[in-house]
């Protein structure tokens, strides 16, 4: 679209805006042929009250609990998709990885952690994985080296370079 061909091409710029919802008019202020270019905008969403908000984080808490608990049991019946959704819920399920990559967690749980949190990719857990590093479990110390790799981080390549040197 070029833009500066006077009021046809801002016209079209605006007509684009519209379309991809970056305008913030309401509808009553839109002319017809703007509602029919830029269609219906979606309606405001109807604020959160403070007791929802309190009970979703809660319910969001227990769910990362228990696909935390469905990581390391083979048996739970949400073990084979716990990593696909702890990695749906993103950055809230961090604190909860990383506190999962201890060695007081079965093995098999810090290993997916790790496979979780490279694939979140959220640079709170850095520190975490660096430290689990030194996890008695070579499986552990192997996820989590895949998982430092995907960071790009300058302290997780320097800990890469010193594991690489120490742990044979």
């Amino acid at each position: 679209i070029c833009l500066s061909a006077g009021p046809t091409g801002w016209a079209a710029h605006r007509r684009v805006r519209l379309k991809m919802g970056r305008h913030r008019r309401n509808n009553t202020q839109m002319s017809s042929h703007t509602r029919d270019v830029a269609g219906q905008p979606e309606e405001p969403a109807a604020p959160a009250t403070a007791r929802t908000s309190r009970a979703e984080t809660q319910s969001d808490r227990d769910q990362v609990r228990e696909l935390i608990e469905a990581l390391g049991d083979p048996t739970h019946p949400r073990h084979s998709v716990a990593v696909d959704e702890l990695v749906k819920l993103g950055p809230q399920a961090v604190p909860a990885l990383t506190a999962a990559l201890t060695p007081d967690h079965p093995w098999l749980t810090s290993y997916r952690a790790a496979e979780a949190l490279a694939q979140i990719g959220d640079g709170r857990a850095n520190g975490a994985l660096i430290q689990a590093l030194r996890h008695p479990n070579s499986n552990v110390r192997w996820s989590v080296v895949r998982a430092l790799s995907e960071v790009g981080d300058t302290r997780a390549m320097i800990a890469l370079r010193r594991v690489a040197h120490e742990d044979h």
